[in-house]
């Protein structure tokens, strides 16, 4: 997916969005040919990126690794440590020869094992979240017809998709109201739309409106604009529970 934002994004991330076992590494599993873990002292966001022959991570916890190395989110990651939210590192790592991403993915998750001596179980445990469907009257956008990468643009915090799909969708929603979103839809083609919050913005703005709000807000305009069914529901969801974590030497 291409996503394009203007240099205001930080500001209007929320419209945006709103528009905005064990972990122990395998015997014989892939692992980066050099790796190194450092306190971080950058100020500013986490950042990770990667090439074909490295992994970089920048001012990155470890909740923060373990959510890319293994594709959960925030809610889905249980432990009682809290340094494992707040405490930042650097990770810069290389291969032996190119790898895809997915490669990459399982060679961090043998360095976090190594290196933060991970462990963790599997379990699900019931949580609110928001279940969407189709509503009565049908989708309210159509299929896309284009060729092409999905895409996501923003002007004036109206926000235009192209060729999206429901996962797409699904993760704006996850995003701006931070709770699990199971998508019942049934819908699994690529499709175009246009969703203007604006209207049901509280006076103030995006920053004017609190989590609660957020939830409502999200319910009205996925249903009124895109004519899906939001509803809030307990629902059982998969979580990784940490059963083990340290924090690393310098090296």
């Amino acid at each position: 997916m291409v996503l394009k934002m203007n240099e205001t994004m930080p500001l209007t991330v929320f419209c945006v969005l709103l528009l905005g076992c064990i972990g122990a590494a395998g015997q014989g599993q892939a692992q980066f040919e050099v790796a190194s873990v450092k306190a971080s002292s950058n100020p500013g966001r986490a950042l990770t990126s990667t090439t074909p022959v490295s992994l970089t991570m920048r001012n990155s916890s470890l909740s923060n690794c373990i959510r890319w190395a293994y594709g959960v989110k925030d809610y889905q990651i249980s432990g009682n440590a809290s340094w494992i939210s707040v405490d930042r590192y650097d990770v810069s790592a290389k291969t032996a020869q190119a790898a895809t991403e997915a490669e990459m993915k399982a060679m961090l998750q043998g360095l976090l094992a190594d290196r933060f001596k991970l462990t963790f179980h599997r379990e699900q445990k019931e949580m609110q979240a928001l279940v969407v469907t189709v509503g009565k009257g049908g989708p309210k956008f159509h299929e896309s017809t284009g060729e092409g990468e999905s895409s996501l643009n923003s002007s004036s915090d109206v926000l235009t998709g192209k060729r999206a799909g429901m996962a797409e969708l699904m993760t704006m929603i996850e995003g701006a109201v931070r709770v699990p979103v199971v998508d019942l839809t049934g819908l699994t083609g690529r499709y175009d739309f246009t969703i203007d919050p604006r209207p049901y913005l509280p006076d103030g703005g995006p920053g004017a409106a609190s989590q609660v709000d957020r939830a409502s807000i999200v319910i009205s305009i996925f249903q009124e604009e895109l004519g899906l069914k939001v509803e809030s529901k307990k629902m059982p969801v998969d979580v990784l529970v940490i059963d083990r974590a340290e924090k690393p030497s310098e090296n």
